[in-house]
């Protein structure tokens, strides 16, 4: 994405008709395909992004959604064996993540954050909730710092990607500038590195979780309770008009029970499914 995004930029900054700006495009996917390797993840953002730039050239609204499951099925058909990949199944989620809670996330978070950074907050939050139950099939632990860790990484992934990339062409053309992006691209992949070494270094920074089936299914309640808990304590005006509402018509006995926080009791339930989990691994 990063890389189509920055050469349909470059294309429309020379002001390229639109057929010359698809044509470029889907030659730069193919080329980095080439370069990078086809693996799953590659594949899926390739396929993905070539959709993309048919449904524009075609002058088709963009349906990200539509375009994911038209990758997802061209993809299994050609190649069934990603059914079953890791690496497809975390990319294809990751997508699902950005998609579906990605943007509610966002509006979320603005209502006390600066846009920027609810965008920046949402992204990997969205992504780390819907990949988490896959994550721990591959390795049972809960990433408590996964979030904060890619926002830190997160602003020079472009930079690398873009400079990265613009290394190889450039290597033909003039080796002395090739070695000046690698080492500026060098520079963006050591805070990368030195970020993923801080947080992994934290105390806490993995707690242990159930594995096999069982520990996948506790891990989408818990990334549920996760989102509900966020959702709740975003929405509290919303919540205490319905309680209200609700305590109004409720009879007597049963109002009490009624009037907990609702964020509160998320995170109790979320803190609950945690303890059991520590329990269930023999960590106390």
């Amino acid at each position: 994405t990063i890389i189509l995004t920055a050469v349909i930029l470059l294309a429309r900054s020379l002001r390229a008709p639109r057929w010359m700006v698809s044509g470029i495009a889907i030659g730069a996917l193919v080329l980095f395909v080439l370069l990078v390797g086809a693996d799953a993840s590659v594949m899926r953002a390739a396929v993905m992004g070539g959709i993309g730039v048919m449904a524009a050239l075609g002058g088709r609204p963009r349906r990200l959604g539509a375009m994911l499951s038209a990758t997802v099925m061209v993809l299994i058909l050609l190649t069934p064996a990603l059914a079953v990949s890791f690496a497809f199944i975390l990319s294809t989620l990751a997508t699902v993540g950005l998609i579906v809670v990605g943007q509610p996330f966002s509006r979320w978070l603005s209502k006390f954050l600066p846009g920027w950074l609810a965008t920046l907050l949402a992204i990997p939050l969205a992504a780390q909730l819907v990949c988490a139950p896959v994550i721990v099939l591959l390795s049972p632990q809960l990433a408590v710092y996964a979030v904060p860790a890619n926002v830190a990484a997160t602003p020079v992934v472009a930079l690398v990607t873009v400079i990265g990339t613009l290394i190889i062409p450039m290597a033909l053309v003039s080796p002395v500038l090739a070695r000046l992006l690698a080492d500026v691209a060098g520079v963006g992949a050591q805070w990368v590195a030195l970020v993923a070494r801080w947080f992994a270094g934290l105390p806490g920074s993995a707690i242990p979780w159930p594995d096999g089936i069982g520990g996948m299914f506790l891990m989408s309640g818990f990334s549920a309770l996760c989102a509900l808990a966020l959702w709740a304590g975003l929405h509290r005006a919303e919540l205490g008009a319905a309680r209200r509402n609700l305590l109004t018509s409720t009879p007597a006995p049963l109002a009490p029970a009624l009037k907990f926080p609702g964020a509160l009791v998320c995170l109790g339930l979320a803190a609950g499914v945690a303890a059991w989990s520590l329990r269930a691994v023999g960590t106390f």
